[in-house]
């Protein structure tokens, strides 16, 4: 019965040390559909790598982000150029947003629920 009760303590700790949103994972990939089949534009490559496996997007925009923190008791602000790359993937599929900043992939996140052609997934 003492095993049991250790084993449940077990899980019960690392279920509060390690939440279920930190063990799933977000994708940080894009298949995209090419002439030859497929390819992954992933987070931490280069724009260029993105639209030359992906081709062109179907809609992008420069935007800011503004963070902030604090160091040595002020508040530092700061704003920087980021990027937002949207490609449809098809009907029934999400379209993919993908945030640049500084030349790189940061993020590819799910949009709404595309329409056309399949794209990506």
């Amino acid at each position: 019965m003492k095993k049991g009760k250790q084993i449940l303590l077990i899980f019960i700790v690392f279920f509060f040390v390690f939440p279920l949103h930190v063990l799933s994972v977000e994708a940080t990939c894009m298949r995209c559909k090419t002439d030859v089949g497929s390819d992954l534009a992933c987070v931490g490559e280069t724009k260029f790598a993105l639209l030359s496996k992906c081709g062109s997007p179907d809609y992008s925009e420069e935007t800011a982000e503004k963070t902030s923190g604090v160091l040595n008791g002020n508040v530092n602000l700061t704003t920087k150029k980021v990027e937002l790359i949207y490609y449809n993937c098809g009907d029934g599929k999400n379209i993919k947003i993908i945030k640049v900043r500084g030349g790189k992939i940061v993020s590819i996140k799910d949009g709404d629920r595309g329409s056309g052609p399949e794209r990506c997934w």
